[in-house]
């Protein structure tokens, strides 16, 4: 298995004498000390032009905006100098392997998420390879059936994607998902939260097929992550929609149960257009099951079997940098109803931390015990959108979310770090693993300066908005 670790050296070298190096890959120009900083294979002998100065720092991403001459804002011009950077690295790794992915990994984590990226590309299969040698035809043809496997298993049948995708052959597979990746990459430069997970999931399917082996990579992935959540992945890296509301939950609602439903779900629509997706109609559904559970208890019954890929979606949505607040809103409030639906509860003690429990239960699928936690976080959202100090601050979103009523709680300090959680990915649209390190920073600034949450006169009771 290769190592996580890279064995060429870093070393520096007068620009005029670059032209004098082998085997070598410029990684970029240390302004401080005026020399290029390389990545030198292991064989090279450390004699002129190299230079080996232990005590010298790795190139910093500020230092070289001044140099590039970008015309705009300071934000403008450090996404272009990292993205230069980036570059140099893309062509390293692509000219020696990915050694000097391992290179970059272990003298520049902070690039860590383009990094593995790169390493990764390089890896997959090519579309080459179905002429290439009988191994490398192997790997391609059973990394792209265990893709597409894993894609389908909850994909609409009746879906345009899902039918497309069973007709493609292997090399047509492999470009979907690049392409894909190339996207979420290309993200990155502006907004650097990443789930490694699917890198390491990827890196994991990949290494079943008979591929290239990455122990870093292999080390991203945390098993439960892993055992929950890898066809909702692989469904959206090919662009399948998942399965919509099944026709035996439907099928025998009374008139006046299909009325409710298709209230709750205009009411959704309402919020954003984006809602209508596929994937979001078993969520509804969830929300409505724990809406009517006392006049309609066999709601309940129909999702019973499903929950746990239900919820695990849900999750999924709920960690990504991309979700729009609406999505955000339906989310949780199907995770809140499933919880209290099928309650997980080993202990009726309240959780230390809401928030830190909330990200347990997101990264580490922890279900036990968090009807409080949960509870407390969906107060600490109702209280953001309600709160008419808030920029973003929505009456309709507060307004749907009080159906399944957030409890009126007496607050503690950590109710407030959940306020900031949610305020941040509102306002800087960023996803789970950003905004709770962001918290979890400013834990030894104590009490948390936070303005006083200006909730309206006349907001929503939970009785008015029920359906």
């Amino acid at each position: 298995m290769q190592s996580s670790t890279s064995t060429w050296r870093r070393l520096y070298v007068r620009p005029d004498d670059l032209k004098l190096c082998i085997s070598t890959h410029v990684v970029g120009y240390n302004s401080h000390i005026q020399l290029f900083e390389v990545a030198v294979h292991p064989q090279v002998p450390i004699t002129h032009p190299y230079q080996h100065l232990s005590n010298t720092s790795p190139i910093c991403i500020d230092s070289l905006v001044s140099a590039t001459g970008v015309n705009g804002s300071w934000q403008n011009a450090q996404v272009h100098a990292l993205y230069k950077f980036i570059r140099q690295a893309e062509w390293g790794i692509t000219t020696f392997g990915t050694q000097i992915g391992a290179y970059y990994r272990d003298h520049y984590p902070k690039l860590r998420p383009w990094i593995e990226y790169l390493i990764l590309e390089y890896d997959l299969p090519k579309k080459s390879d179905k002429q290439s040698r009988r191994k490398n035809r192997t790997v391609l043809a059973d990394f792209s059936r265990a893709v597409v496997f894993l894609a389908l298993t909850v994909a609409d049948p009746e879906d345009a994607t899902t039918k497309r995708i069973r007709s493609m052959d292997e090399s047509d597979v492999i470009e979907t998902l690049r392409n894909t990746l190339d996207k979420e990459f290309q993200m990155l430069y502006r907004q650097s939260d990443a789930n490694l997970n699917i890198i390491g999931l990827i890196r994991h399917v990949l290494v079943q097929s008979g591929g290239a082996q990455n122990l870093a990579q292999l080390d991203l992935l945390n098993g439960k992550w892993r055992d929950i959540h890898s066809p909702a992945v692989f469904a959206a890296l090919m662009g399948v929609s998942p399965k919509s509301i099944p026709h035996e939950w439907t099928s025998h609602l009374s008139e006046s149960s299909w009325r409710s439903l298709r209230a709750l779900w205009n009411d959704a629509l309402d919020l954003h257009r984006s809602l209508q997706q596929p994937q979001n109609a078993e969520r509804l559904f969830t929300v409505w099951a724990y809406l009517v559970r006392r006049t309609n208890p066999g709601a309940k019954q129909h999702i019973e079997k499903s929950t746990e890929s239900i919820f695990s979606a849900a999750m999924w949505s709920l960690a990504s940098p991309q979700a729009i607040p609406a999505q955000i809103v339906l989310d949780l409030m199907t995770v809140v109803s499933i919880s209290r639906l099928f309650p997980k509860e080993t202990s009726w003690g309240k959780s230390p931390s809401s928030i830190e429990a909330f990200n347990d239960m997101l990264m580490e699928n922890c279900r036990e015990n968090m009807l409080d936690p949960l509870n407390r976080i969906l107060s600490a959202l109702h209280r953001v959108f309600s709160a008419e100090n808030f920029p973003l601050h929505d009456r309709r979103l507060a307004c749907f979310l009080a159906q399944i009523e957030p409890p009126n709680l007496l607050l503690d300090l950590n109710d407030a770090r959940a306020d900031q959680y949610f305020a941040d990915r509102v306002l800087n649209s960023t996803g789970h693993g950003e905004a709770f390190e962001r918290i979890c920073g400013r834990a030894g600034a104590f009490p948390v300066k936070l303005a006083p949450l200006e909730l309206s006169e006349n907001n929503a009771d939970p009785e008015e908005t029920r359906i």
